[in-house]
């Protein structure tokens, strides 16, 4: 069965492992972009700039964050819950979230299903957990990506443009 689920998140353009699966556009460089920091930041939208982190676990939370802000992205967060995430997204209006799944008051994949069904607002996962129906229910709701606790820089660096492409072509 499990195989059978991940088969299916690939073809719907998940990379669940953190492994790339790069498609044509997460190497497209005609667009115009200015670095910051050691990323790409793109000006015409083709890349996200502002990036909402929530995550209930303080150290994974500043470890999420300081990532991203190596990376130049602009930071809004962290929600420490569901219902906290999708206010800051009311808000600042991010171009993408990354969520943690098991959270208080609201979990990270009833917040996803809002984030994106009411505000098409993509998702990234990060969870200890990888269980297939996280995945399964993920990959309905406008889940995007997938990574798995610990995340690293490079992690971060990898899957946000090729989860940026999916929602995209979606």
């Amino acid at each position: 069965e499990v195989e059978g689920i991940m088969n299916a998140v690939i073809e719907k353009g998940f990379d669940v492992d953190g492994s790339s699966h790069l498609d044509e556009a997460a190497h497209d460089t005609s667009a115009r972009t200015s670095t910051r920091g050691t990323h790409a930041v793109d000006d015409s939208g083709v890349q996200p700039r502002r990036v909402l982190v929530a995550e209930d676990e303080h150290l994974v939370a500043i470890s999420l964050m300081d990532h991203l802000k190596t990376l130049g992205y602009e930071l809004i967060g962290p929600a420490m819950n569901g219902v906290q995430a999708i206010d800051l997204a009311k808000q600042h209006k991010p171009d993408l979230v990354m969520l943690d799944i098991r959270m208080p008051d609201m979990d990270g994949l009833s917040a996803a299903r809002v984030l994106f069904c009411q505000m098409s607002i993509p998702v990234i996962i990060v969870s200890a957990f990888s269980e297939p129906d996280y995945v399964r229910t993920g990959a309905e709701i406008g889940v995007f990506g997938y990574l798995l606790k610990p995340v690293t820089l490079d992690d971060i660096r990898v899957h946000i443009p090729i989860a940026w492409s999916r929602y995209r072509s979606h």
